[in-house]
């Protein structure tokens, strides 16, 4: 083989190795965006549930959760953004349970003389705040199973390539070992 053969073998070589190495970090530049959208949107989902929970109904202001309101939207049109069509599903399911437990947190009542149907209200009030609560947990880990797939950026190297390079390691250092104990 002639040395321009070999040359251009080489630069072959070299030039499927760098675009090897762009596409896995735009593939980690990727998972690092989404990750970190993620985050956040499960932080704003968690400080809005907790403005929720504190609202009382003798004192609702219009200020309450808005912050939190914005953040969450903010975030809503980034995952949208980032994630498949099915996500945006996912995140108004969550968005209604949301509503579903403000209403639910606003419409409890603190009797200030109790009665047997007074207390059956409160524990009623507390069972519909309790559940839309539970719904939002249920709707944000049936929307981590929707998301999951895209925060994974495992290729066929990482599933196949990388377990085999470490048991090659443990055995190379097993042989090691052996060999100097001798």
């Amino acid at each position: 083989m002639e040395a321009t053969a070999w040359i251009a073998f080489v630069a072959l070589a070299f030039t499927g190795t760098q675009a090897w190495i762009a596409r896995r970090k735009l593939q980690f530049d990727l998972f690092a965006k989404r990750y970190e959208v993620w985050d956040a949107f499960n932080d704003a989902v968690e400080t809005r549930r907790a403005v929720y929970a504190a609202m009382r109904p003798e004192d609702v202001k219009e200020s309450d959760g808005g912050e939190a309101f914005r953040q969450f939207f903010r975030l809503r049109r980034q995952m949208v953004l980032l994630f498949p069509p099915e996500v945006e599903q996912g995140i108004d399911a969550i968005n209604k349970a949301l509503q579903a437990l403000a209403i639910a947190a606003v419409a409890r009542e603190r009797p200030a003389v109790p009665s047997p149907e007074a207390a059956k209200l409160a524990i009623a009030q507390m069972q519909a705040f309790s559940d839309a609560n539970m719904k939002i947990h249920q709707l944000q880990e049936s929307l981590m199973w929707l998301v999951g797939p895209y925060l994974r950026q495992y290729g066929l190297w990482e599933i196949y390539g990388v377990p085999a390079i470490r048991r090659l390691r443990v055995n190379l250092r097993g042989a090691l070992r052996l060999r100097r104990g001798r």
